[in-house]
């Protein structure tokens, strides 16, 4: 991906994204290695190719805090799953797109996590990022 270089404050950022993969799902250790599971990986491609057709996000960054909400499909949910276990990801990918500065408690003050439906997280996910003063 490549780095996002304007800077803008007051700016709210939505980026609909793939069904986060759990984080207890995200890690693996083989042989005392620690490395990024099967699962993450084919996320993190899959959401790659749905940010690329989703240009509103070029350009913009948070500088300082903000807050996350993320907005889960609940038809895409298994029943079972841990909700609370859903943020990591999505806040991790905001970092790794720039358009976080990090995903600490330094920076991301409130966040929520919704159920919603294809209308409102068409694609499993919507993350929704707004800088706080």
């Amino acid at each position: 991906m490549p780095p996002v270089s304007a800077t803008t404050f007051g700016i709210d950022i939505e980026l609909d994204l793939p069904l986060p993969t759990s984080v207890n799902k995200i890690w693996r250790v083989s042989r005392g290695q620690v490395y990024r599971s099967r699962a993450y990986q084919r996320w993190q491609k899959a959401a790659d190719a749905l940010t690329l057709t989703q240009p509103q996000w070029r350009n913009k960054h948070i500088p300082g805090r903000y807050t996350a909400t993320l907005i889960i499909n609940e038809g895409m949910l298994n029943p079972v799953s841990d909700g609370d276990n859903l943020l990591k990801v999505p806040l991790d990918y905001a970092k790794r797109l720039g358009l976080v500065v990090d995903d600490s408690i330094k920076y991301c003050r409130d966040w929520h996590i919704k159920l919603g439906n294809d209308e409102n997280a068409p694609t499993g996910a919507r993350l929704i990022l707004r800088s706080i003063k």
